[in-house]
């Protein structure tokens, strides 16, 4: 049984906006803010009330349902609920496979990690491990507890090169190693690299000055390792 109810159109594209947000570590305010950000500084600037009205059930023109789109990564076709597909870009091989004994499986070291299932019969889609319950949560499946996982589970990141940081302890730190996490692997080759915490402007910013993202993200968008083996890039 699904989450969403498929012939209310509405409530499944608030019900998965709402969803994916949260999985890309947004707010609504940080949501509008994004979206405003990549339109343009000729634009007006999108409030968070627009945000919160999708998330009600409005369905937004088709100019912000692109940019939603483009800022969470996914289709516009997932968004209004014609596919199952979050996005076109992934590719198996681009992941790591994670041992298929489940009950054994380190459910601490990936709770902060997106998760690719595939079932062994049905469409693979994105979870996030809930280590209390042990189950898997996704956007659009019922909880499945990894006592009754049925199939295979891909990570985005190997086993942890290092010690994962807490968000006071990176704040802290002269350099950190980002690694982000539920983009496309194009993305994370971009976006992932040496950061430092710049206290002024309460954004963490790789060390090239190419990217940076505020400290709401990290944890749910964004993790940080350190003591990283020497030579590590």
């Amino acid at each position: 049984m699904s989450l969403f109810n498929p012939q209310d159109e509405q409530l499944q594209f608030a019900a998965r906006l709402k969803r994916i947000r949260e999985l890309r570590g947004f707010s609504q305010t940080s949501l509008a803010e994004e979206m405003t950000r990549r339109q343009g500084s000729d634009q007006k600037p999108i409030p968070r009330q627009n945000i919160s009205a999708w998330e009600a059930g409005h369905i937004p023109n088709p100019s912000f349902l692109i940019s939603l789109a483009d800022v969470l990564d996914v289709s516009v076709e997932y968004l209004i609920g014609n596919t199952n597909t979050v996005n076109s870009q992934l590719n198996i091989s681009d992941l790591f496979q994670l041992p298929t004994n489940f009950e054994e499986l380190d459910v601490l070291q990936f709770a902060n990690d997106p998760l690719y299932y595939c079932p062994e019969n049905g469409t693979g889609y994105w979870t996030l491990m809930d280590p209390v319950t042990r189950t898997l949560v996704s956007v659009e499946n019922p909880p499945l507890s990894i006592a009754d996982l049925k199939g295979t589970l891909y990570s985005i990141t190997e086993k942890p090169l290092g010690e994962r940081l807490s968000i006071s302890e990176a704040k802290k730190k002269e350099d950190i190693y980002v690694m982000p996490l539920g983009f496309p692997k194009a993305a994370c080759e971009k976006l992932k690299g040496w950061y430092s915490y710049d206290a002024d402007n309460d954004l963490f910013v790789k060390n090239d000055k190419s990217f940076a993202f505020p400290p709401e993200q990290y944890g749910s968008a964004y993790i940080g390792y350190s003591d990283l083996p020497k030579g590590f890039q």
